[in-house]
Order: structure tokens, then sequence, then C-alpha cells
């Protein structure tokens, strides 16, 4: 048994030293991290694993560790619409912890990843116990909100071509780094994945993005998508859908 003790020492000891990298548990004391880092379980998922479907009970809250993972739901004619994709550092599964409802969407790995999860009560305890991460949460969810209030606009209000620039741009706003050649976009995104994020057809995505290479707005490196212009001008161009 002693082995296994020290192995589990070991875990807390790097979930401990992760967790200190997240948003959401800043302004804990390390010694006050390493009791929550006990919480979590660490658990590995093979790239296109489903975590959870949609209108199933929720029992587990997560912490992306490595990798990544898309949240969507299948529209009336049976596309997949991408809601967000989270990366090391994000959170999610917590909706349905909060309203005791059910999932609202569909959760996915991307590419093979491994996820931090906290079931039901200790996340329902924690949270009560620790008021610091409760408001970092409703921070990052204000954020969300904004960010989905924006999509929803862009849905009501824009042609393809804006939905398409637009979802460059919020990938820019999430993802971008800068880089010699301009705004250099960590996520590899494919061609449907974009298409999904903005709700039309690989087929129009693809077109816009050739569209706006040739315009020199963006640009791709070693399989990165990469933002020459500033995001502003993306965003006027999404708002004009030229």
């Amino acid at each position: 048994m002693i082995p296994k003790i020290f192995e589990r020492e070991k875990i807390t000891e790097e979930i401990t030293g992760f967790l200190q990298q997240v948003d959401i548990f800043t302004g804990l004391k390390k010694k006050d991290l390493f009791q929550v880092a006990r919480l979590f379980n660490q658990t590995y998922y093979p790239r296109q694993a489903v975590v959870f479907f949609q209108v199933e009970k929720g029992d587990h809250f997560y912490v992306v560790k490595s990798g990544s993972v898309k949240i969507f739901r299948l529209a009336e004619d049976g596309r997949e619409v991408i809601l967000d994709v989270f990366t090391a550092g994000d959170f999610f599964g917590e909706m349905a912890l909060l309203d005791d409802d059910t999932r609202s969407a569909t959760a996915q790995t991307r590419e093979p990843t491994i996820l931090l999860t906290l079931n039901r009560s200790d996340f329902q305890e924690l949270i009560q116990r620790r008021p610091e991460i409760t408001l970092n949460i409703i921070t990052v969810l204000s954020r969300r909100l904004r960010q989905a209030n924006a999509v929803i606009e862009n849905f009501a209000f824009q042609d393809a071509r804006g939905r398409v620039i637009h979802a460059v741009a919020k990938l820019g706003l999430n993802y971008g780094k800068p880089s010699p050649e301009g705004l250099r976009v960590g996520l590899r995104v494919t061609h449907q994945e974009l298409a999904s994020l903005a709700g039309t057809s690989r087929e129009t995505a693809t077109r816009v993005l050739l569209e706006m290479q040739n315009e020199g707005l963006v640009s791709f490196k070693l399989h990165h998508l990469v933002i020459r212009d500033d995001l502003e001008t993306l965003k006027k161009l999404a708002k004009r859908g030229e």
C-alpha cells in the first residue's frame, strides 16, 4: 500500500502545480490548493472520445490539463454546431452542477486529452467553502456569456462570410499569440470545425478562407492559422459582411 500512497501524493503535487496556473484558483495559497488538488481525479481520454452527451445528467466538473475539448450541439438538420473549444487551463461542465439540470451540450475530445475531474458533491462543497473560487467562476462565466451574446448576434445578422470572419476573429482573441507573420492561432482547427463554429458548410468556410488568404487577411504557417491583419479590421469586416 505504501507505494500507492506515494504515487497518489506525487500525482497530487503535480495537479497542485498545474492548478496554480488555472484562473479560477487564483488567490489560493499553495497549502490550500494542495487540499483542492486531492479532490481531483486525473483521467485520460483518446481522440474523439465523448466526455458527456447532451441532456444526460451532470455528475462531474472538468478542468482540461492537456489536449482540447469541443462543446457542441446538433442542429435540426444534423449539422454539428460548435459552441466553444476548451484547452489547457479551461473548465467546463459546471452548468449542470449549478442548476441541477441536464447537460446543455455534448463534450468531445479533439485530440488525446487529460482531464481533471471533480464529482458533484465535492464541487458543491468546494464552492461553498471557498468563495474566492466561486467569484472566479462567475467572472469566467460572465466573459463566456458576453462571447455567447456576440455569437448569437453574429448568427442572427451576418451572412456566411461575416460568420466565418467572426469565427476567425474569435480564434485570434482566444488562442492567438504574436509572431513575425502576425497573430498565430495556437489551436489547430480544421475547415470542418471552422464551419461548425460559423454555422455554415465546410465548402463555404473553405471558400471564405481562400478569399481571406487572397486578400492578405490570413495565411497558414505549419498548419496553423495566422491572422495577418489586426483583429479590429476583421471585426469590422464581419460586421459589414464584406
